[in-house]
């Protein structure tokens, strides 16, 4: 599995907006992507900083995804995010509990 972490500095006044176009837009196209596992958005209220992160199942569809998809992504955030000023850095899962989900004790003894 593997990770794209995206962090975001929003605009002033423009958190509600960045967050529903996230929820309404991005995850719902992510969604019907190949490859893509699940989503996490967190927030600073306080610092107004937003980071994503995409859990994708194999690298070739992150990387397509990447190409196709992510620079109109950007272009729409950039009327709610610092789109210069953000970072988006790309991971190997190491360690997940999503994806593992233990048997019952009773069927393992």
């Amino acid at each position: 599995m593997f990770a794209r972490v995206m962090s975001m500095k929003v605009k002033p006044g423009q958190m509600t907006a960045a967050l529903d176009l996230a929820e309404y837009v991005v995850v719902p196209t992510l969604e019907t992507y190949p490859g893509f596992d699940h989503w996490y958005s967190f927030v600073d209220w306080d610092t107004e900083k937003v980071m994503s992160v995409a859990i994708w199942r194999n690298e070739v569809d992150m990387n397509r995804y990447s190409r196709e998809v992510m620079p109109g992504v950007l272009a729409a955030m950039g009327q709610h995010v610092e789109v210069e000023d953000s970072v988006i850095q790309l991971f190997d899962v190491a360690i997940s509990t999503e994806s593992k989900i233990p048997q019952p004790l009773t069927e393992i003894f």
